[in-house]
Parts: C-alpha cells; structure tokens; sequence
C-alpha cells in the first residue's frame, strides 16, 4: 500500500511568480481576436463531413453522446489556443518584470504582448463579436421549420389547362426566393450542427431552441479561450513548481551522498 506521506510530499506545488502587467487592449489583442474568426469557419468543415455523420435520428443513447464529444472537442481546440497564448504572455512578463527591476527600459511592444488577466476576454470579445452580431439577428428571427412539399411529377403537365385539378395543387407551384435570411439560416446551422443533432432534425421545438440560443451556444468555444488564457498563468506556476522540486530532490539527494560513510581501505 502506497503512504499518503509521501505522495502528498512528492506533489508538485505551483509558484507564481511576480510579473509586469501589460496592456489590456492593443493592437495585438485586436489580431489575435481576428484570427479566432477561423476557428467557427473551421468548425464549419468539421460539421460537414463529422456532424452529418452523427446526425442519424435513431439511436439517441449513441448519437447525444458523439455530438456532446464533438461539442467539447470543438471548446477545448479554443482554449487550448487561449492555454498557450497565456503561458507565452506570462513568460514574457516575468522576462520584463526582471528587466524593470534592474532598471533595463520595456518598449510598448513588449508591453503590449504581456500578460493581462482581461486580455483574455477582451480578445475572445473582439473575437466573437461578429458572430454575436449574426446570432442575435438570427435568435431573433427564427422560426420554427415547416415541412415543404415536394415538386409535382412531370406526368401532371398535361393537366395544366384543366383548373378543376390542378387548383387545388397550386401551393406545389409556389416557389421560395433566396433570401439572406435563408442564407443566414444555412449558414448558422451549419455552425450549430452538434446541437442541432443534439436536439433531433425531426424535434422542431427543441430545435427552435436551439436556434433561440444560438448566441450562446458560440459563445462557448470564446468562453473557453478565456478559460484557457487564464489557466497560462496556472500552467507557468506549475513549472516553476517543478523546476523547484526537482532543485530540491536533487539537493537532497547531495546531502544524502555527503552524509554517507566512507569505506576506509587499509594499506598492506
């Protein structure tokens, strides 16, 4: 049986060590906010080929587990990119929190690439900041989804001058425009795939609600870079811990071999 002792003992504690803060809003927070406008556009391509394929009806014991993997797979891509934006800026502080106390000059530039408890949530802002605008109109906007009829065989068209038939199937004539709002549609979807499946494509209330929450549901992959970015400075202070006790067992292990007797040989 393993001692509690010693595993508590050989645990490694975080050291946070001191850092200059740098400024909250730059010019490189604003383009790292736009670059993560690629991550909806690649969860796009994702959806296409891995969400349809866990978009069958059937089998929901199956199918809400994969898409709830396919969800989180999406968040944790995000905050692993705000994971180590953060660990990168942290370092970088303590670099220049060394350089200002031996009175050594920090340019902006360096400032600006510092590390900042909100810099995370202004980028994942910046970020999501379109899509926030695109969800909102289409939160606002949707509607719940009605059947549509398919086209009329090509046989019926010998019927067309007799009205007494083919009035009472006008509506199948009736022909939808491409809208923006149907673009919009499309393209939200495409974006919501996971949760749309998570939902049933045959559920429409539940998929109303879906789309009425839109705005949250990517939300939380920026949600996750703000996570990620704040846990950079967590994942530093492990490594300074480590690097601390790795110093100290190795000091130990010199006082151990200090301490130990010699063998005295005898001459003859």
């Amino acid at each position: 049986m393993s001692n509690p002792v010693k595993k508590k003992k050989n645990q490694v504690k975080p050291i946070a060590k001191p850092y200059l803060k740098g400024n909250v809003l730059s010019r490189l927070s604003v383009v790292r906010g736009i670059k993560l406008w690629l991550y909806p556009l690649i969860f796009i391509l994702i959806n296409l080929f891995i969400g349809a394929a866990f978009s069958f009806d059937g089998l929901p014991i199956l199918r809400i587990p994969l898409n709830l993997i396919l969800i989180l797979f999406t968040i944790f891509l995000v905050f692993n990119n705000g994971q180590n934006t953060g660990y990168g800026d942290i370092t970088l502080a303590e670099i220049m929190y060394n350089h200002q106390q031996e009175g050594k000059p920090v340019s902006p530039k360096d400032l600006d690439r510092c590390y900042h408890p909100l810099k995370g949530v202004v980028t994942a802002l910046i970020g999501y900041l379109p899509f926030l605008i695109l969800a909102l109109i289409y939160a606002l906007t949707a509607q719940k989804q009605q059947y549509s009829l398919p086209a009329l065989p090509s046989w019926l068209s010998s019927y067309e001058n007799q009205s007494a038939i083919m009035a009472p199937l006008a509506y199948y004539q009736t022909t939808e425009t491409l809208t923006a709002g149907a673009i919009l549609r499309v393209v939200m979807r495409l974006m919501l795939f996971p949760y749309i499946n998570l939902a049933g494509s045959r559920n429409t209330e539940m998929m109303l609600l879906v789309d009425r929450l839109s705005p949250v549901a990517l939300f939380l992959p920026f949600l996750g870079y703000i996570l990620g970015y704040l846990l950079g400075r967590n994942s530093r202070a492990m490594v300074h811990g480590s690097i601390a006790a790795a110093d100290r067992k190795r000091r130990r292990k010199t006082r151990q071999q200090q301490r130990k007797p010699r063998n005295k040989t005898e001459l003859i």
